[in-house]
């Protein structure tokens, strides 16, 4: 078929084809959406506790499984790669613990200066209070 054809019945058969996808498309969506989003919802309104313990699981399940592939992954490769297990340990968990220890002492000290800063304009307030009574 040529694409730079502009007659009547080529424009028609090109325009079916898409109308007729997007068809096809809306109603797998409406049926996708009766048959399993309906359910869940009417499960999450009827049982709002069971449904927010379920969430809850799946979700520390989803965090545990992806830390874990991503562990053995990496000890995996590193192992291919020829480096010794105590070597892939200490790049696998220690390197990043270390990272997420100065993360943790750094917001610490923002934390600090925080307070520090409020007790010097509380206290500064209470100084020109007394200063001025």
């Amino acid at each position: 078929m040529n694409q730079n054809s502009h007659s009547l019945k080529t424009i028609f058969s090109q325009s079916l084809i898409l109308c007729s996808a997007i068809i096809i498309s809306l109603l797998l969506i409406i049926l996708i959406a009766n048959v399993i989003i309906s359910p869940v919802v009417l499960f999450a309104a009827n049982y709002p506790k069971i449904f927010t313990n379920i969430v809850k699981v799946l979700f520390n399940l989803t965090l545990i499984s992806i830390i874990a592939y991503v562990l053995i992954y990496k000890l995996v490769t590193l192992r291919k790669a020829g480096i010794p297990l105590t070597l892939s340990i200490k790049n696998t968990i220690i390197v990043p613990a270390r990272y997420l220890m100065i993360v943790f002492i750094i917001i610490l000290t923002v934390l600090a200066l925080l307070f520090f800063v409020y007790f010097i304009l509380k206290t500064n307030y209470y100084l020109i209070y007394k200063l001025m009574y």
